[in-house]
């Protein structure tokens, strides 16, 4: 009787100990908000469709979330606290990313809801690759020209994406200058004694993500051009 006694003593030792659960997991809730560029553009006037909230970190299984862009904001409830990093991203008709917001590093607290934003939605970036020559075949020197003059125009924004930026001439590496995509007009300046001596426009249309070059050919600045682009 006393071994059977003990034998059950032991049994209903390894009962209860099955029986405890693990603690429950602390939960959180996330609002964010956004907008399109610091300018706070229209979604269909930069045709985005939808914005998608992605959730990451260490430890934590990736979350995402996908509403109509025109919504503004979302709530997000019963996420797991703790740090993580958050990324908007902007889509296209065809669910493609064009704008992204930069990661943001934060910590979700338990039974809290964390708000975050404006974030800034930014078109993501092209790169342009940016040389030159002159219409007569002569080198800078001979033409007299120290520098080149660079201005880019966001034609759709009616605004400067690259104010008035300097390089010399006889750069060795030509400029290589990443920019929001978008209907650009770029106007280079080739200036010797303090004055525009050779002009010429160029107008691209960049794609996110892509990669392409213009090639400006500097023409000599006719007498009387005050009015002409980069004379």
């Amino acid at each position: 009787m006393l071994a059977l006694g003990l034998a059950l003593g032991v049994v209903g030792c390894f009962d209860s100990g099955g029986d405890e659960q693990p603690p429950p997991v602390p939960l959180a809730a996330l609002q964010v908000s956004w907008r399109i560029t610091t300018y706070n553009l229209a979604c269909d006037s930069v045709g985005l469709q939808s914005v998608r909230l992605e959730l990451t970190g260490t430890g934590r299984t990736p979350f995402q979330r996908q509403v109509p862009c025109s919504q503004g904001s979302l709530l997000v409830q019963d996420l797991p606290a703790g740090p993580a990093t958050l990324t908007l991203h902007g889509l296209d008709a065809a669910d493609k990313t064009t704008y992204r917001t930069a990661a943001q590093a934060l910590t979700l607290r338990a039974d809290t809801t964390e708000v975050v934003g404006p974030l800034n939605l930014a078109r993501l970036p092209a790169t342009l690759h940016v040389d030159w020559a002159f219409a007569n075949g002569l080198r800078c020197g001979s033409n007299g020209v120290e520098f080149v003059d660079l201005t880019i125009f966001d034609l759709d924004l009616q605004r400067e994406v690259l104010p008035t930026t300097r390089y010399d001439c006889d750069v060795l590496t030509p400029p290589v200058l990443e920019l929001a995509p978008g209907r650009l007009e770029l106007i280079a300046s080739g200036i010797g004694g303090g004055r525009a001596l050779f002009a010429d426009t160029e107008s691209i249309t960049l794609a996110a993500e892509q990669e392409a070059s213009v090639l400006f050919r500097l023409q000599a600045c006719p007498p009387g051009s005050a009015g002409t682009p980069g004379c």
